[in-house]
C-alpha cells in the first residue's frame, strides 16, 4: 500500500469472522482495500487462489485489481524472511494469472461452458455486443409482427389488434425495451403478468365508484348549482353542460365500449373547469375527481383483458429471440446472467460442488449490480450459508448506471441481510484525493444535497493539505447563451494556468477536465477552446461514429455501395478525400446535378483550378475501383486502399487533434476487421450495424491516444469519468435541463409489475394506475440518481473545483425534488444571488466570477495541410459536416418522370426556387437564419427554430386533447431553448392555447387530426403532405382546419392567410381523394388573434392551384442544374447565402 492502512481500512481488511459490507467514499482506497484483502486471505492461508472468487464490473476493474494484487505479492516475495515464504510467494505469483478475477458475464460465462448439458444450450460460438444484441432482437420482433399479422387465426385477433392500436414501430420499440427489462430483472414473464394483474385488481378494489355514483353526484351538482346564485359566465357553461347532460348519461348507463366511454368522460371533466365560482367548487372539484376514478377503473379494467395477450406477445418473441441466436450458437448479455442463475439454483449438485469451490468472495462496485446478479451472489454463498465468507465494496452515492439496470437501493438490502446474519458495514470515509477546501464543500453540500434518501449522509474526512485549493463559480448571467458560457470557461482556463504559473501549485492544461451530464454541449466548449489556442482531447463515450473522420469513411462505403448516393458524395468531395471549397463545390454542379458532373465530365480543369482538379479526377478513379471491385474487396481492404491512395491520415497531421483522429481511423478499420472475422462481408450489413450503433448511442468511445497523456485540457462525460481524480475540474452547462420521465408505452418495475397505455381512437392514449405509479416512481428514482451524478462529478476535483452555469436559472423549482437543473440545485442552497466576489457557504469561502477579461488568441501557425494543399485551407461547406444518415437525395427528375413534391417544399419553392433546390434536391444544410416558414413570427432575437417549436408544441396540445395548461409539454419544448423573455412566450402560448380551447375549430365528435396523404395530379406531379385537423360537424359537415402560430395583430390576418389558400385547397383535393367528397368548409385559423379565414373551395379556385403545382413540377422536372433556379426576392436572412454569394464569386 502506499500508506499504512488507515483505523476503518485496517477493520475491513482484517475481519473474517463475518461478513462486512464496505461503503466506500469517493477516493477513500477502496481498490487497494480489495486487493489486500486478497493477499490477507493468502498470508493467513485461509484460501488459495483458486478458491477466492474476485467479481466486478469491468474487464478494466478486473485487470487493475488483478495488477495491485500481482504488485502486492511481489512486495512479499522480495520481503520474504526464508525460503518456504519466498517460495510460497513465488508460487501464488506464478498462479495469479488463473486468477478468479472476473466480471459477472464472465464468470457466468464460464459456468455455462463447463456446464453445457445442465445449462440446456448447444456450444457457444459467441457473445453478442450491444449493438448486435438489438439488431438480433428487432429482427426477431420484425419477424413475430409479421408473421401475427400475414396469417391471422382467431387466437391471434387479440395480437393483430394489439399492434393496430399501438402502431407498428411504436409497439416494436415498446415491445423491445419491455422484454429486455423483465429478462434483466430474472422475473418471468408469467410470474410478472400476474404481479401485474394482481395490482390492477387491487387498484379496481379501491376504487369503488362506478357510472351509477357519477350520475347522481353530477345530478346533484346540477340540482345544488341551480339554487346558487352564480356569475352570468358561470351560469352559461352549466348552461352548456345540462344541455349535452342527458345524452352522456345515456351513455354512462349503456355504454360498454372504452372507446366510447373515456372521451365522453373526458369531455365531461372539460364541461366541468375548476375555475367555476367558489360556491359550487368543491361538489366540482368532487365530481371531477369522481369521473376521473371511473376513468381509472374502466382503464384497469381494459388493461386487465389485455394482459394475457401482451404475456402471449413476450412469449412469442422470447421464443423467436432464443431461436434466432441458437442458430448462430450465440449468446447475449442477459443469457449468461439467467443461465448461470438457473444452473445454480435447479442443479443441486452442481450448486454445491461450485458453493464447495469458493472459500472467500469479493464482490466490488456493488452499487452497480441488478436484482439477478444479487441472486447470482446469493447462489454462489450456498443455500444454508451462515456468513463469515462475503466482503462487498460500493457507494450508493456513487451510483449512476441505472439507465443499465444498477439498482442502489440493493446495497441497504445487501447491508441489512449481512447485519441479520451478525455481519456489519464499515464506512471507509478518509479521502485520500482531494484537499481540504474542496472537501469541506462537496460536505457541506451533499448534506443537504441528500438529505431524505433512503441512506445517511456520511461526511468524507480530507487527509491532504490546502495548498492551491479553490472553490469557484462562474456566473454567465441570465442573457448570455452557452456559447457565452464556453467563451468564459475558455478565458478562465487560459488565465488559470497563466496566473498559477511560478506558484507553488502551477496549473497545466493536462491538469484540467471538463466534465458534462450530457456530451452534446461538448461542440461548443471544443470551438471555444479551439479559439484560443488551447490544446484538448475529447474521451468522451458515443461519438465515435459522428466524428468527421469516420463520417467521411462511412461515406465513401455507402458511394461503394451506392453510386448515385448524392448525399455521401457531396460529403466526400467537401471531405480531405476531395477538398473542394464552397465556391469550387458551386462552380462544379451550377450547370449539372453534382453526380452527373463528377461521373460525367473529363473537363474539370475549365470548372475548377489544376490542383482541385486533379485530386477531384484522382478521387473518382479510385472510387470506380473499388465500386467495380465491391463483392471481391473485403470491407478493411477497401477502407486502406482510399486511406492509402488518396493520402487521407497525412492531410490529418494539419489538424489540432492529429492524434485523435488518426487513432479513431484505426479504431474503425479494427471494427471492420472485427465484423469479417465474424464471417460477415455484406456492405450493407456493416453499414446498418455502424447505424443501429449510432442510432441506440451505445457508448462506443474515441480511440485512445497520447494526447490524452499529454498537456491537453479534456473534455469527458461525467460518467466515464467515474473512478478517476484531476487536479481541476470545470463542470460547465449547470442550466441543462433535466429529462425527466419514461415515455414509453410499457414500462416495467420490478415491484409494480408491467404498465402501459391503452390507445383510444381520437383521444389521449389512457394510462393503467401501475403506469402512473411506475411513472412517479421513476421520477422519485431519477432526480435522486441526479444527485448522485452531481456528486461523482463534484468528487472527481482534487484541488479546485470550478462550476459554471448562469447564476439565474429558469426553473421554477422551489425545492430540490421539483427543480429543473443542476443551477436551481446550487441557487436553492448557496446565496449566489447576493454574492459579489466571494460568498461564505458554510464557512467555506467560494469564489464567484462574473466576468473575464478578454484573452487573445495565439498567433495561428501554418499548418501542414495549408502548405501541401492551399485549396484545402478553405472552410468546408456545411454540406461536409453533414450527419451520415440523411437518406440520399439524388438530383433533380428528369423530364418524363414523377416528380415528388411536399407541401413544406412547395412553399419553399414559391419563396425562392434556388433556395428549393439547394435544400430539397441537393440537400445541402443550412445555415443560420430565420425559421423554415419566414412568416411564422418570432420573439425579437430568439432562436432560429423558435417558429417551428411553437408550431410542433402547439399541434402536439391540440393532438393531446387535455383540458388543461400541457406545463409538462411546454417543459419538454421550451426548457432548455434560449429566449429573452420567456415570460412573454409563455404568456403568448398560453394566449394561444386558450382560444384554442374556446374555438369552434377544435372540433367534435368524429376527428381526424395529422392525416398524411399523397396526391397524385395530372403531368406527372406527386404531392406528399399532412393536414392538421378533419372533423365532422353535428349536421354531417367535413371542415378542415390547418392552424397557424403566428403572432400578428387581427389587421394582418387576411393578407397572411391569402398566401396560404392554395395549401388548404391542396389539402382539400387530398380530403377528397380519400373521403370521396371535398371538405363543406376549408378554415386557416389563427389562434393568436383569434381569427379564422374561410378558404375558398370553388372549382376555378382548385383549378389555378392545380395549374401552379403542375407548372411548379414541369419545372422542376426539366430543370436538373441549380444555374437555372432563380433567387427568390428576400435573400438578406437566407438560409443558402453562402452558397449563393460563393457562386458570385
Amino acid at each position: 500500500m502506499p500508506h499504512p492502512p488507515n483505523e476503518q481500512q485496517a477493520a475491513a481488511i482484517h475481519e473474517f469472522g463475518a461478513d462486512l459490507l464496505v461503503s466506500a467514499g469517493a477516493g477513500t482506497g477502496k481498490t487497494t482495500v480489495l486487493a489486500e484483502k486478497y493477499l490477507r486471505l493468502l498470508e493467513e492461508r485461509r484460501a488459495e487462489i483458486g478458491e477466492i472468487v474476485a467479481i466486478t464490473f469491468t474487464k478494466k476493474a478486473a485487470a487493475e485489481m488483478r495488477d495491485r494484487i500481482r504488485q502486492g505479492l511481489r512486495e512479499r516475495q522480495n520481503q520474504a524472511e526464508n525460503q518456504a515464504e519466498l517460495e510460497f510467494w513465488r508460487n501464488q505469483l506464478q498462479r495469479i494469472d488463473g486468477a478468479r478475477i472476473v466480471t459477472f458475464h464472465s464468470l457466468c460465462l464460464g459456468l455455462i461452458q463447463e456446464n453445457p448439458l445442465e445449462a440446456g444450450i448447444p456450444p457457444v460460438s459467441g457473445i453478442l455486443g450491444e449493438g448486435e444484441e438489438q439488431i438480433y432482437l428487432n429482427q426477431a420482433i420484425a419477424e413475430l409482427f409479421t408473421e401475427i399479422v400475414q396469417n391471422p387465426t382467431a387466437d391471434s385477433q387479440a395480437l393483430v389488434r394489439l399492434i393496430l392500436d399501438y402502431g407498428w414501430e411504436s409497439l416494436a420499440e415498446s415491445l423491445a425495451g419491455l422484454y429486455q427489462a423483465i429478462r434483466e430483472s430474472g422475473r418471468a414473464f408469467g410470474e410478472v403478468i400476474r404481479q401485474t394483474a394482481e395490482a390492477l385488481r387491487d387498484a379496481l378494489a379501491a376504487r369503488i365508484a362506478g357510472a351509477d355514483g357519477l350520475i347522481a353526484d353530477i345530478e346533484e351538482l346540477l340540482e345544488y348549482s341551480s339554487t346558487q346564485k352564480l356569475t352570468e359566465n358561470a351560469q352559461g357553461v352549466l348552461g352548456l353542460f345540462r344541455e349535452g347532460w342527458p345524452g352522456y348519461r345515456e351513455l354512462l348507463r349503456d355504454g360498454k365500449e372504452l372507446d366510447e366511454l373515456l372521451p365522453a368522460l373526458g369531455e365531461l371533466a372539460k364541461g366541468l373547469p375548476k375555475t367555476l365560482p367558489a360556491a359550487i367548487k368543491p361538489r366540482v372539484v368532487a365530481v371531477r375527481d369522481q369521473i376521473d376514478a371511473v376513468k381509472q377503473r374502466l382503464v384497469d379494467g381494459a388493461a386487465l383483458e389485455r394482459l394475457e395477450t401482451l404475456e402471449t406477445l413476450l412469449e412469442g418473441l422470447d421464443r423467436r429471440y432464443r431461436e434466432l441466436k441458437q442458430e448462430s450458437g450465440l449468446l447475449d448479455f442477459a443469457d449468461q446472467q439467467l443461465l448461470a442463475r438457473d444452473l445454480l439454483q435447479n442443479h443441486p449438485q452442481l450448486a454445491e460442488r461450485v458453493t464447495a469451490g469458493i472459500r472467500y468472495l469479493l464482490v466490488d462496485e456493488f452499487q452497480d449490480t441488478n436484482s439477478l446478479q444479487l441472486e447470482i451472489v446469493r447462489s454462489l454463498l450456498g443455500e444454508d450459508y451462515q456468513g463469515g465468507r462475503l466482503m462487498a465494496v460500493g457507494d450508493i452515492k456513487q451510483s449512476i448506471y441505472r439507465f443499465r439496470g444498477a439498482e442502489a437501493d440493493l446495497m441497504t438490502e445487501l447491508g441489512r441481510e449481512i447485519e441479520s446474519r451478525g455481519g456489519r458495514t464499515i464506512a471507509l470515509t478518509r479521502n485520500y484525493r482531494s484537499n481540504q477546501t474542496v472537501i469541506r464543500f462537496i460536505n457541506a453540500f451533499s448534506q443537504e444535497l441528500f438529505a431524505g434518501e433512503s441512506f445517511p449522509y456520511e461526511p468524507l474526512e480530507a487527509g491532504g493539505n490546502d495548498a492551491g485549493s479553490r472553490v469557484e463559480f462562474i456566473l454567465a448571467g441570465e442573457t448570455a447563451d452557452l456559447r457565452e458560457q464556453a467563451r468564459l470557461v475558455a478565458r478562465r482556463i487560459v488565465r488559470l494556468v497563466a496566473e498559477s504559473a511560478g506558484t507553488g501549485t502551477p496549473v497545466g492544461y493536462g491538469d484540467i477536465v471538463l466534465l458534462f451530464r450530457a456530451g452534446t454541449a461538448m461542440g461548443l466548449f471544443q470551438q471555444a477552446l479551439v479559439e484560443l489556442g488551447i490544446p484538448y482531447y475529447t474521451a468522451s463515450g458515443g461519438d465515435l461514429y459522428r466524428r468527421q473522420e469516420i463520417v467521411d469513411q462511412l461515406n465513401l462505403l455507402r458511394l461503394v455501395q451506392q453510386r448515385y448516393d448524392t448525399v455521401a458524395l457531396l460529403g466526400l468531395v467537401s471531405s480531405p478525400y476531395v477538398g473542394l471549397s464552397e465556391t469550387e463545390l458551386y462552380r462544379l454542379c451550377r450547370d449539372e446535378g453534382l453526380a452527373e458532373a463528377f461521373y460525367g465530365r473529363e473537363d474539370f480543369e475549365k470548372l475548377l483550378p489544376e490542383p482541385a482538379a486533379a485530386r477531384l479526377r484522382e478521387f473518382r478513379e479510385l472510387l470506380g475501383y473499388l465500386q467495380e471491385h465491391r463483392e471481391l474487396l473485403p470491407i478493411p481492404a477497401m477502407l486502406r486502399l482510399a486511406l492509402d491512395r488518396l493520402h487521407y491520415r497525412e492531410l490529418m497531421l494539419g489538424s489540432v487533434d492529429a492524434g485523435q483522429r488518426l487513432a479513431n481511423l484505426e479504431k474503425l478499420l479494427y471494427k471492420a476487421e472485427e465484423f469479417t472475422a465474424a464471417g460477415y462481408h455484406d456492405l450493407n450489413r456493416f453499414l446498418s450495424y455502424l447505424q443501429e450503433l449510432e442510432g441506440m448511442e451505445i457508448g462506443e468511445g474515441e480511440a485512445q491516444t497520447q494526447a490524452e497523456g499529454s498537456d491537453v485540457v479534456r473534455l469527458m462525460t461525467i460518467h466515464r469519468s467515474k473512478g478517476l481524480e484531476f487536479p481541476v475540474v470545470i463542470l460547465p452547462d449547470l442550466d441543462r435541463s433535466f429529462r425527466l420521465g419514461n415515455r414509453s408505452k410499457l414500462v416495467f418495475h420490478k415491484d409494480l409489475g408491467v404498465g402501459f397505455k391503452i390507445p383510444v381512437p381520437e383521444s389521449e392514449a389512457a394510462a393503467t394506475s401501475v403506469w402512473e405509479a411506475i411513472k412517479e416512481r421513476e421520477r422519485r428514482d431519477e432526480i435522486a440518481e441526479l444527485k448522485r451524478v452531481l456528486y461523482v462529478a463534484l468528487t472527481r476535483a482534487k484541488r479546485q473545483l470550478i462550476l459554471a452555469g448562469s447564476g439565474v436559472s429558469r426553473s421554477r423549482g422551489k425545492t430540490l425534488e421539483t427543480a429543473g437543473n443542476w443551477m436551481k440545485w446550487f441557487e436553492l442552497l448557496l446565496p449566489l444571488a447576493e454574492a459579489g466576489a466571494e460568498l461564505e457557504y458554510q464557512g467555506i469561502p467560494v469564489a464567484v466570477v462574473r466576468a473575464v477579461p478578454e484573452v487573445q488568441p495565439p498567433e495561428r501557425p501554418v499548418k501542414l495541410l495549408e502548405t501541401v494543399a492551399p485549396d484545402l485551407a478553405a472552410a468546408p461547406s456545411p454540406a461536409g459536416r453533414a450527419a451520415p444518415e440523411v437518406a440520399a437525395a439524388g438530383v433533380a427528375a428528369n423530364a418524363g418522370c414523377v416528380v415528388p413534391l411536399k407541401v413544406s417544399g412547395i412553399l419553399a419553392f414559391k419563396s425562392c426556387p434556388r433556395g428549393f433546390y439547394l435544400r430539397h434536391i441537393m440537400r445541402l444544410e443550412r445555415g443560420p437564419a430565420a425559421d423554415d416558414e419566414p412568416s411564422a413570427a418570432a420573439l425579437p432575437g430568439a432562436g432560429a427554430h423558435l417558429g417551428a417549436q411553437i408550431g410542433n408544441f402547439v399541434h402536439q396540445a391540440v393532438r393531446a386533447g387535455t383540458p388543461d395548461w400541457p406545463e409538462e409539454l411546454w417543459k419538454a419544448y421550451f426548457a432548455e431553448l434560449q429566449v429573452p423573455d420567456p415570460d412573454r412566450l409563455k404568456a403568448d402560448l398560453e394566449r394561444i392555447w386558450r382560444n384554442l380551447q374556446a374555438s369552434e375549430y377544435r372540433g367534435r365528435g368524429e376527428i381526424w387530426d395529422e392525416v398524411p396523404f399523397i396526391l397524385k395530379l395530372e403531368g406527372a406531379v406527386r404531392v406528399e403532405g399532412r393536414f392538421d385537423r378533419l372533423y365532422r360537424e353535428p349536421g354531417g359537415g367535413l371542415v378542415l382546419v390547418d392552424y397557424k402560430t403566428h403572432r400578428i395583430a387581427p389587421r394582418q390576418v387576411e393578407e397572411t392567410a391569402a398566401k396560404y389558400f392554395w395549401q388548404l385547397q391542396l389539402y382539400a383535393l387530398a380530403v377528397a381523394e380519400l373521403w370521396g367528397r371535398l371538405p363543406d368548409r376549408a378554415v386557416l385559423y389563427f389562434p393568436y388573434p383569434d381569427r379564422a379565414v374561410e378558404v375558398p373551395l370553388d372549382q376555378a379556385a382548385l383549378a389555378r392551384t392545380i395549374a401552379e403545382v403542375r407548372e411548379i413540377g414541369a419545372f422542376i422536372a426539366a430543370h436538373p442544374y441549380p444555374g437555372d433556379y432563380p433567387a427568390g426576392a428576400d435573400c438578406e436572412n437566407c438560409r443558402y447565402g453562402w452558397f449563393c454569394h460563393a457562386g458570385k464569386a
